[in-house]
């Protein structure tokens, strides 16, 4: 079993800034799937608090293999030749492959079909990435490994194993100061000592490395890697989804109110049906308590102009709830027959028509979970938050879509976040 590897300056920011802050908000610890291909944090529902949690990274997009053949690294020209501490620079197209590893030195060995797993404190990780991006770090390499350490109480040594973090920082030489322009006068002897030290030659850069070993959890067994595999898939995925990005911040403004009536919401998606689609906008309603029905969706005509409804209530003596409209309906196929009608119904009735059309699902889920999901958001800014609900009412599932940074309208597939919600039953 081996793991080494170097991380891109891009992951170590990702990763500081956006991921393991998001993981640390729902627990302190996570596993970490390292495959030839992808590398998964998970979290599972026991560090989770019920919920699970995947970070998804791709050693290398599917197509890079394709654009590396066409690649060469130069090194920067500059007049009258390179500097003697100047490093070569990769293409930019290069440099949006590698989203977490630098491909080249990312080595990974198992006896199970290349997979290695292991716990890590979350914390911990933050804390010993940061160290390296506070030392201005020109590269972090990191590998798994096994330190004799002496056991408490006793003389005894046990292998435990540990991530050995080395942050290579240079040490630059600063750029030679302007000669000397005061006059001078043929009675001097010689130049001011200012004008000598500045036309000195500077002193040579120094290489320094910071190592770091964090320890992590024991190697998982071949059949603990099995589980966190089926852990990180979704075994079923909702019929359609609905991109909550689009009602902006007032959707989690009101999940947190809805937080102070009750620890249990229900949760209900449904495809508007109506050709055009408005603005999404908030409508609190209130009225007698009425729990509707969850039917299996089905399919409607593709191709019809629409949107979609989420809808957020709670039970406490009487029904408080909110209804966003117009939020994008993915997929585009997720369609049902328009209805002129829906325009004369309330939000409460609009609801019901479509959980007896079988074009809606309705859940209960804990407040805390969805409330969580969408207050991470704003660290690693997706573009797309899409909810759904799974065939059968199983679980929530919400995916995080992020955008290419190498173009404007594609979607990166190397990076994905995504959430499983448990449901409860009625009561």
């Amino acid at each position: 079993m081996k793991f080494r590897a170097t991380l891109t300056l891009q992951g170590c920011h990702s990763l500081c800034r956006a991921f393991l802050p998001t993981l640390d908000k729902f627990g302190k610890s996570a596993h970490v799937l390292i495959g030839p291909e992808e590398v998964h944090f998970v979290q599972t529902p026991l560090e989770a608090d019920g919920a699970s949690v995947t970070v998804r990274f791709a050693v290398v997009r599917p197509h890079a293999r394709r654009q590396r053949a066409h690649m060469r690294v130069e090194p920067p020209a500059a007049a009258g030749g390179a500097a003697p501490h100047a490093r070569p620079a990769r293409h930019a197209a290069h440099r949006s492959q590698d989203k977490l590893f630098v491909r080249e030195a990312f080595k990974v060995s198992s006896r199970h079909f290349n997979l290695i797993a292991f716990a890590v404190d979350v914390g911990l990780l933050l804390k010993a990435l940061r160290s390296a991006l506070a030392n201005d770090a020109d590269s972090v390499d990191v590998r798994l490994t096994q330190k004799a350490v002496q056991l408490p109480g006793s003389s005894d040594t046990e292998n435990r194993p540990f991530l050995c973090f080395t942050a290579r920082v240079s040490r630059r030489a600063a750029a030679p100061a302007p000669a000397c322009t005061a006059p001078w006068h043929p009675r001097a002897r010689a130049h001011p000592r200012a004008c000598r030290r500045a036309v000195a030659a500077p002193p040579q850069g120094a290489a320094l490395s910071l190592l770091q070993d964090m320890p992590v959890g024991k190697p998982c067994t071949a059949s603990e890697i099995d589980a966190l595999v089926a852990a990180k898939d979704v075994s079923a995925l909702s019929p359609f989804y609905l991109d909550l990005a689009s009602a902006g911040a007032r959707l989690p403004a009101v999940v947190d109110k809805l937080r102070a009536l009750s620890a249990v919401m229900q949760a209900a998606v449904c495809k508007a049906r109506r050709g055009a689609a408005p603005a999404a906008r908030p409508a609190l309603r209130r009225r007698a308590p009425a729990r509707p029905r969850a039917h299996s969706p089905r399919r409607g005509a593709p191709g019809l102009a629409q949107s979609g409804d989420f809808h957020a209530q709670v039970a406490e003596g009487v029904m408080l709830g909110a209804a966003f409209s117009g939020l994008a309906v993915y997929p585009a196929d997720a369609r049902s027959e328009p209805d002129n009608a829906d325009g004369q119904l309330t939000a409460e009735q609009k609801l019901q028509a479509a959980l007896d059309a079988g074009d809606a699902m309705a859940v209960h889920v804990q407040v805390k979970h969805l409330l969580k999901v969408l207050n991470v958001s704003h660290l690693s800014q997706p573009a797309q938050v899409l909810f759904g609900i799974a065939e059968g009412c199983g679980h929530v599932h919400v995916m995080y879509v992020y955008r290419d940074p190498s173009g404007d309208a594609a979607y990166d597939d190397s990076l994905s976040l995504a959430f499983k919600l448990p449901v409860r039953e009625e009561d």
